[in-house]
């Protein structure tokens, strides 16, 4: 059966006014997102959770959230399909959150995160539903559609089985056809895929990095760098070299770097103060990093700017306990303590 494109759901940020800026979020793989907190994690014995969450997850829904809290009107595009797509419809509903999702026939998929009372975090991730030839030229002329409204598309995670890994050059193609700045974060085959299609901006971090430094043949290595490794840099560029017209790598507790054609920076990290009894958890904080970046890009007007308010995003993700959950009042007001300097 073809795809159909689904209802749109509610406005979510404010209408855009004069000057506004207008992110659309594709999240090509999404799903429900569970999180259990738990003493530790023990295979082969029966674990009991302390606590549960369940939100409507993926990457790029991680990057829509933080932008909403950010101010900034932002709207979420994918694929979706049976009960779980279902749940995620009505849960970005319930928060606010505008969406504009392509139905599939088959279920989306379950997300697993696994939070030990220690900080360590496991994921299990489901594959997702397959996505046939006639979903996939459906969904590029959705996008479309959709990206000549925008100013920046955001293109975030892994591809649904079914999807080769050049699908997303096809999507950035769309998207900088449409008028839009395409914003990629992916990794693997999809990233080598999407580079040479010339995105506006690649964000990665640096095991990403390394991974597509070694499909380009380039050496990555071991050493640790202060405040980041040189070979980061050097990645960093690289990509720019590649198609990218920017490439921000972070690189967690080092730090972040951004690089363009002419100039680069890099980023120090800040200080976390957790606000829930079971600690850091890093999951999302690169998304939130991400939405950070466009917002303040938006405000300040420059790399130096952008990069302030990306670092403060990403701390204040961390100190959730629940990926893409930020204080915005934390966020603009610590980007002001981020450390940056050119590289």
């Amino acid at each position: 059966m073809p795809a159909r494109e689904g209802g749109r759901g509610p406005a979510g940020a404010a209408a855009a006014g004069a000057g506004a800026l207008r992110v659309l979020t594709v999240t090509p793989n999404p799903a429900i997102d569970k999180t259990y907190w738990l003493e530790r994690v023990c295979l082969g014995e029966t674990l009991r959770v302390r606590r549960v969450a369940a939100r409507a997850g993926g990457k790029g829904l991680n990057v829509l959230r933080v932008l909403a809290a950010l101010g900034v009107s932002s709207e979420a595009t994918g694929f979706v399909g049976g009960h779980a797509g279902a749940w995620i419809r009505a849960a970005l509903d319930a928060d606010g959150l505008a969406h504009d999702f392509l139905q599939l026939e088959e279920e989306t998929r379950s997300t697993v995160t696994l939070v030990e009372a220690d900080g360590r975090v496991t994921e299990l991730l489901e594959p997702g539903p397959p996505v046939g030839g006639r979903e996939a030229e459906a969904f590029l002329a959705h996008l479309d559609r959709l990206a000549a409204r925008a100013a920046f598309v955001t293109m975030s995670g892994s591809l649904p089985p079914g999807l080769d890994p050049a699908y997303y050059a096809e999507m950035v193609r769309v998207v900088q056809a449409s008028g839009a700045r395409a914003c990629v974060d992916t990794s693997g085959a999809a990233l080598a895929a999407a580079v040479p299609a010339r995105p506006f901006l690649v964000k990665i971090n640096h095991h990403e990095l390394r991974q597509w430094m070694q499909t380009q043949g380039q050496a990555a290595p071991d050493d640790a760098g202060e405040p980041v490794p040189r070979w980061v840099i050097d990645g960093a560029r690289a990509l720019v070299e590649a198609g990218a017209e920017v490439a921000v790598v972070t690189c967690g507790a080092q730090g972040s770097c951004l690089a363009t054609r002419a100039e680069g920076w890099y980023a120090r990290p800040l200080a976390l103060a957790p606000k829930h009894a079971g600690g850091v958890n890093p999951v999302g904080s690169g998304d939130a990093f991400f939405a950070g970046l466009l917002a303040g890009w938006h405000r300040f007007g420059d790399w130096p700017g952008a990069l302030r308010v990306a670092t403060a995003a990403g701390a204040s993700n961390a100190e959730h306990p629940v990926a893409g959950t930020v204080d915005a009042g934390d966020v603009w007001r610590r980007s002001a303590e981020v450390y940056v300097a050119g590289v």
